[in-house]
């Protein structure tokens, strides 16, 4: 049976306990028992809605006569522009996460931050908005996401920072994806500790990359050209690579995380520490929780997270533990191996794979695909 769904759903009944095949490009649905003899999930990711998603609160700070800020980000179609090409992102990594933006509000009687320094303001916005959340409409299940008329772009919370981002009107179309990438744990590709290169500087962040903590991108600087990061990679300029190690210049070229022009890619490993992030420091704004399975995890005890902290906490080792750890709507993980198994998906769940193809099951039966999926392009920044 050929599945082409993107995300492949099981749910429960007392009536039916055999596999049974599913309708090209429609999830399963309804209530039913799925038994599990071999399932082949194939990696990669496809044009496909989010099951889970990170929820989006948007404050306007208005002047002492009731104005909103004035200049690029003062208007909800503005706001939803934002949101819409993060989504394009977020649904081109095929991981199953998007933005969901439950308001837009403007705030009365905080007009002291209406032109504040964006980047020294955050962390004292952030203090007396936990300190009077009424005030200033603090949304506790959501990301929350102050616009003031600063002329900078934005600024955000890394966890165990604090919770805020906080934008202004220089900001980009990538603006708020790329902070929420920060509110998720991720460095800018160039460096945690870096930002632009300044001109007569040298060392790290102007003359030599920092560290991002992502397996998956190639060492940045923010002044850099594709050429540029080739050469330092590779030896050689990006038209003498071959396809496989273009699209590793692309990818971090490209970056959300980047500070260059074009921005459109989030990597399998950024996801994953977004996800993990998530799972750990950022749940309450999530609607649910991706939980990860990798049968060479040495992690005691497991949990089903990605990461292990000082040998604990990992990824759980068996689809089984997997699909009975996960709750219902979550999305179960699955790190690409075979897994000798047979059970039953009992609860509404997504299965996704991983760093590469991941075989459940004795004998083949059911495939999963889906193909990769462009994201729209950023242009004229």
């Amino acid at each position: 049976m050929n599945m082409k769904n993107p995300a492949h759903k099981a749910m429960m009944t007392s009536s039916i306990r055999r596999a049974r095949p599913v309708p090209v490009a429609a999830p399963l649905r309804g209530s039913f028992l799925l038994a599990v003899a071999c399932l082949i999930l194939f990696l990669g990711a496809g044009p496909v809605q989010g099951q889970l998603e990170w929820r989006v609160s948007i404050k306007f700070i208005l002047d002492a006569t009731g104005n909103r800020p004035s200049g690029s980000l003062d208007t909800e179609a503005e706001i939803r522009d934002q949101i819409d090409l993060g989504n394009e992102v977020l649904d081109a990594t095929g991981r199953g996460f998007r933005l969901r933006l439950v308001e837009v509000l403007d705030v009365a009687g905080i007009s002291q931050w209406y032109n504040a320094d964006v980047s020294s303001s955050k962390g004292f916005l952030n203090f007396e908005a936990l300190s009077d959340p009424s005030l200033y409409r603090w949304n506790t299940t959501a990301i929350n996401v102050y616009v003031n008329n600063d002329n900078s772009p934005g600024i955000c919370s890394f966890p165990g920072d604090g919770s805020i981002i906080l934008v202004g009107q220089g900001l980009r179309p990538t603006t708020i994806i790329h902070e929420i990438g920060h509110y998720l744990n991720l460095c800018h590709t160039q460096g945690c500790e870096c930002g632009s290169c300044d001109s007569g500087e040298t060392g790290e962040c102007h003359t030599t990359p920092g560290n991002d903590f992502v397996p998956d991108t190639l060492p940045d600087l923010s002044c850099w050209t594709r050429n540029d990061i080739s050469q330092n990679a590779f030896g050689t300029d990006y038209g003498f690579l071959g396809p496989e190690n273009q699209v590793r210049v692309d990818r971090t070229f490209n970056n959300i995380m980047s500070y260059h022009g074009t921005r459109f890619i989030l990597t399998s490993d950024q996801m994953d520490r977004m996800t993990d992030a998530s799972n750990l420091f950022r749940d309450e704004v999530a609607t649910g929780r991706t939980v990860f399975v990798d049968n060479t995890s040495d992690c005691l005890p497991q949990t089903g997270n990605l990461n292990c902290f000082l040998g604990f906490g990992g990824p759980l080792t068996n689809v089984l533990a997997g699909s009975t750890e996960a709750s219902v709507g979550d999305i179960l993980m699955i790190r690409g191996s075979t897994y000798s198994e047979t059970f039953t998906f009992a609860k509404p769940l997504t299965v996704r794979a991983r760093k590469g193809n991941a075989v459940i099951g004795l004998s083949p039966f059911a495939t999963l695909t889906a193909e990769p999926a462009a994201a729209r392009k950023e242009e004229g920044e």
